[in-house]
């Protein structure tokens, strides 16, 4: 059995929970300020840490009830007396950092509405639902950083452009024109690139789209487990072998852009690429976000609100109502530009007379 802490209010009792650079109590007001101090990521050699996990039953600090929880849950409310409870560190490794709220819940509330609202082909009940909606959830989801290099061989052609003139016949006759022609050269190189604060997410029940949020690990803190109240959170359940496959393929963009820049020329094809990674080193950090989802019309629709920028992303439904209008509306405009035009003498629009067999 995992036995669970709670951050207590001094004034009243009862857990508080994290709020941007706070603890804040929601039952008499009271807070402590918490003193947060940017700290840069150290990275260790890399080697590969499993993760461990021996029990899923917790006991609540506050009423003393036994629950079973997820696995991998850090922290998270008390089923029975919605306690914020903690509890300790499972894994072979504690990640050594974690990234600050640096929007309040009620921000991120507004922040959606704005999107949504903004979104002129949402359907217009669901955007007016938005207007009382509070089911935002404070969450932190660990990842693994990386730093490494990357020497990278590769084979391909650079494509050179030209102009040439060709004549060609028209309705009107001979006509001279300019086309472009590109000649291609053999080529092979290698490039070597270096990388840092490459984060991969290392929990996999991270929902894909939240993966797509973009974080400043520049800001990051030393890992306070104060930071974690309030928040549901959870440990790392992949390897660091397994996070580097993904920070390796995230860096793949950036590596293909780096070697088309080597070939130069007008144009490239990269045929193979040998790739050598090298200098790898890692830690781990935990990274802030607000989840929630609505059910509409049968369909459930997530959104997530990045608690350190306020990015929101999400899926949403559309009003074809609205589409067709917009389609008819943007065809009723061309059709009053043509016969202004037409009108004043700028085009002529009208249609030659023809005989019909």
């Amino acid at each position: 059995m995992i036995e669970t802490k709670r951050i207590v209010c001094p004034s009243c009792g009862a857990s508080m929970r994290y709020e941007k650079d706070r603890l804040v109590c929601d039952y008499c007001g009271s807070h402590r300020s918490l003193s947060l101090r940017i700290s840069s990521i150290r990275y260790h050699p890399l080697e590969d840490h499993l993760p461990q996990w021996s029990d899923r039953e917790f006991h609540c600090s506050s009423c003393g009830a036994t629950f079973e929880a997820p696995s991998y849950l850090h922290s998270g409310e008390c089923p029975y007396c919605s306690s914020h409870l903690i509890a300790p560190a499972q894994n072979g490794y504690e990640l050594p950092y974690i990234l600050p709220f640096t929007i309040t819940q009620r921000e991120a509330y507004q922040r959606l509405r704005q999107k949504i609202g903004s979104l002129w082909f949402a359907p217009d009940d669901f955007k007016r639902f938005f207007k009382k909606y509070k089911e935002l959830k404070s969450y932190y989801y660990p990842a693994w950083v990386f730093s490494f290099r990357i020497r990278a061989r590769y084979i391909g052609r650079r494509g050179v452009d030209y102009l040439y003139t060709e004549t060609i016949y028209t309705s009107q006759g001979l006509r001279r024109v300019q086309r472009i022609r590109t000649e291609w050269f053999p080529v092979e190189g290698e490039v070597d690139l270096g990388f840092e604060d490459i984060y991969a997410f290392s929990y996999t029940d991270t929902p894909m789209m939240a993966r797509r949020l973009l974080y400043r690990l520049g800001e990051s803190v030393s890992f306070r487990e104060e930071m974690l109240a309030g928040q549901e959170s959870y440990e790392y359940n992949t390897s660091t072998r397994q996070g580097f496959v993904a920070a390796q393929a995230a860096v793949e963009g950036e590596l293909r852009a780096a070697i088309r820049a080597d070939i130069g020329g007008d144009r490239q094809i990269i045929s193979k690429i040998y790739r050598h990674y090298y200098d790898g080193r890692y830690s781990g950090i935990y990274l802030p976000m607000f989840w929630g989802s609505v059910e509409y019309r049968g369909k459930i629709y997530e959104f997530f609100v990045n608690g350190q920028s306020g990015e929101v992303i999400g899926k949403r439904p559309y009003s074809w109502i609205k589409i067709v209008s917009a389609i008819v509306i943007g065809l009723a405009v061309v059709a009053l530009i043509l016969f202004l035009l037409d009108h004043f003498g700028y085009i002529d629009i009208s249609m030659p007379n023809r005989l019909i067999y």
